[in-house]
């Protein structure tokens, strides 16, 4: 296995990145997930590094990286999201860091980023129904961006997988590799790769905007072809 570098350092769905990123004494109000809270610790993470060029893991980041991934073609529009809580980010960070700034890398992360579990548990303080403080525990909802994750091609015959152990980001193989042979990754889950074809092909499309030809794919449309052609 190998370990990956962070483009800039992960958020979570603790929200601790954001909480450092916006003025003080900010009501950030109540979030509907997990998810969402920590695509906007990754966001206040992703403005504190190229603001200030380090993070919590400043010998490891590549934000330097970012200009050079891979941006989805067209005209890039204004995310209402980053419109919203860029007000609310300290002043030091909102003066080295436009709007339109933050749409652009941000417009470089949509494509590459991912939202993984973690590998690792934690155990927390939760609110029961009765309102009542107890023990829980649960894996940490992580957002980020990673070099040479961003680099993987997406197969849904994965030859590697990616596995988060509450501070990195690991590249685990899962079988040998020639010589040559590109690193894939599955931007699916694990539920989402044992449905068929069409299922995969359209969750795909419908996230990151391409129709899967991967070695998989490509050999079930042809068997699917050939039983159509059968007499």
């Amino acid at each position: 296995r190998m370990r990956d570098a962070p483009v800039a350092p992960h958020g979570s769905h603790r929200g601790l990145r954001l909480i450092g990123a916006v003025e003080q004494g900010t009501d950030l109000g109540s979030f509907r997930s997990g998810d969402l809270l920590a695509a906007l610790d990754f966001l206040a993470s992703l403005v504190t590094a190229i603001a200030t060029g380090e993070g919590s893991d400043a010998d490891a980041l590549q934000i330097g990286a970012l200009p050079f991934l891979y941006q989805l073609p067209g005209p890039q529009t204004q995310s209402p999201m980053i419109r919203r809580w860029h007000p609310k980010l300290r002043k030091e960070l909102r003066d080295a860091v436009t709007v339109e700034a933050v749409e652009d890398a941000w417009s470089r992360v949509v494509p590459n980023w991912r939202r993984l579990a973690s590998a690792v548990f934690r155990g927390y303080w939760a609110r029961d129904s009765a309102g009542q403080l107890r023990i829980a525990l649960d894996t940490e909802v992580v957002c980020g961006l990673w070099l040479l994750m961003a680099c993987c091609e997406h197969s849904c015959d994965p030859n590697c997988a990616l596995l988060h152990d509450g501070r990195d980001l690991w590249l685990s193989v899962l079988r040998d590799l020639e010589p040559g042979e590109p690193v894939t990754t599955s931007y699916l889950g694990v539920e989402s790769l044992l449905l068929p074809l069409p299922a995969r092909r359209s969750e795909l499309f419908g996230k990151w905007g391409f129709e899967c030809g991967c070695s998989r794919c490509a050999s079930e449309a042809a068997g699917r072809k050939a039983g159509d052609a059968a007499p």
